[in-house]
């Protein structure tokens, strides 16, 4: 089931510039889930794709539509400020990694499911709550949300994702900065790359 794929709450607080955020309103931001729904839909029953092949597209496809960067400040809280630039890439880079292997491998489960639009909810700031829900042919059906804002370009972009109320920022925020303040950066770079180890070697034995 997702409730897994996807841990976290509710609502995260940023700073918009107006000029960037003209440019999602609720209607693009339906398009744009419903449009990310439909293309990954497509890539995950491609039936002339290998498995790995499927990784590779659909890790592309979330990269591209995740605020990975935005979101991998967050999650760190007030200690993202005390790192250096090298840091701050590094982790930004690690935590990136982190999602795609983690999350990405779990999309295939849904290949015989239908996302359905709820609705969509404007939050202030320019961002977007819109709920989906993920129609089970083999299991129960998923209540998912994606929270959607205007990334640095204008284009909106997903910040967070709540599936059956369980927000994946606010989580992975908990998570994070109880490792910082036990370990410090270095012990917590060592946690993630071993987490990370870990997903690698396990998508390599279900492959």
């Amino acid at each position: 089931m997702l409730k897994k794929i996807f841990l976290a709450s509710v609502l995260v607080v940023s700073c918009l510039n107006p000029a960037m955020a003209k440019f999602v309103d609720s209607k693009n931001a339906k398009e744009f889930v419903e449009q990310l729904s439909h293309d990954t839909l497509v890539i995950i029953t491609n039936a002339s794709l290998n498995d790995e092949k499927k990784f590779n597209m659909l890790c592309n496809k979330f990269i591209s539509n995740v605020d990975t960067n935005w979101i991998s400040k967050f999650v760190l809280g007030a200690h993202y400020r005390k790192l250096n630039d090298v840091q701050k890439k590094e982790f930004a880079e690690l935590y990136k990694d982190f999602l795609v292997n983690y999350y990405v491998p779990k999309f295939k489960q849904f290949n015989e499911d239908v996302i359905k639009i709820l609705g969509v909810h404007e939050l202030g700031d320019y961002r977007f709550k819109v709920s989906t829900i993920i129609d089970r042919k083999k299991d129960f059906d998923v209540k998912v949300d994606y929270l959607v804002k205007p990334s640095e370009n204008g284009d909106p972009k997903i910040y967070d994702i709540v599936a059956e109320d369980i927000s994946m920022v606010t989580t992975h925020r908990s998570e994070f900065t109880s490792v910082i303040s036990q370990k410090g950066y270095d012990g917590m770079v060592s946690y993630l790359r071993q987490k990370i180890d870990s997903q690698v070697k396990n998508r390599a034995v279900k492959s």
